[in-house]
């Protein structure tokens, strides 16, 4: 049960950083989310979140966080695996140049971090943001699938593709599979508006107000 004065412990990319759109100077987070509600509730958070980031460093900033604290819950937000592999052009001989390696690139990916998570030694509470969970995370003990996909949680679809910088990139990719990459929605598309504005593809704090109430009921 998570109760006011927990310490609680957040790690993710942008997902992981609240509600973004617009603000006084430039485009960013211009609401906190989950972190700003359950401070409200009373606990203690501890949000190491960045934009952008990998699964791979969500993951180390969890760790080192660990080292220092002794949270009372943690969650992660799962990003597109494929950023893992930054640099793109550097890493070209890992990047998938096709469905089929694009499909089992991810699936390794993700299992990888699902690895690194578990050898944490600590229970996590994992959301699927940007890529839903794997059905494959519940071969590891420390994990919960809590939400295996927030999109889903608000009626929409989960893109195919999460359509990224790897696609921008100067690698070489297959021509059927970069035809079908152009001819995929936009996430916009996908995702509904009253959970996912204003930028429509962060949820928005509706949606985190949305997610932080499932905790508690969950957590009863």
């Amino acid at each position: 049960m998570i109760s006011p004065k927990d310490t609680i412990l957040i790690s993710g990319d942008s997902w992981g950083c609240g509600e973004w759109g617009p603000g006084p100077s430039k485009y960013g987070a211009v609401h906190n989310g989950l972190e700003y509600f359950l401070t409200e509730y009373g606990c203690k958070v501890i949000n190491v979140s960045v934009p952008a980031s990998a699964n791979v460093a969500a993951i180390k900033r969890l760790k080192n966080a660990l080292n220092e604290t002794t949270p009372d819950c943690i969650f992660w937000f799962q990003t597109s695996p494929i950023r893992d592999l930054r640099p793109y052009e550097e890493n070209e001989e890992l990047m998938p140049k096709n469905a089929n390696e694009y499909n089992q690139i991810h699936k390794e990916l993700l299992n990888s971090s699902y690895e690194s998570l578990n050898n944490l030694g600590v229970k996590i509470h994992c959301m699927g943001g940007v890529s839903p969970l794997l059905d494959d995370i519940n071969n590891y003990s420390n994990l919960i699938s809590f939400i295996p996909s927030i999109i889903k949680m608000f009626g929409g679809k989960d893109p195919k593709y999460w359509i990224g910088g790897w696609v921008d990139s100067r690698v070489r990719l297959d021509p059927e599979f970069l035809t079908e990459l152009e001819e995929l929605s936009e996430p916009q598309d996908l995702l509904p508006k009253k959970w996912f504005y204003p930028d429509g593809i962060h949820p928005n704090r509706h949606a985190h107000y949305k997610i932080f109430e499932y905790i508690l009921e969950q957590h009863k």
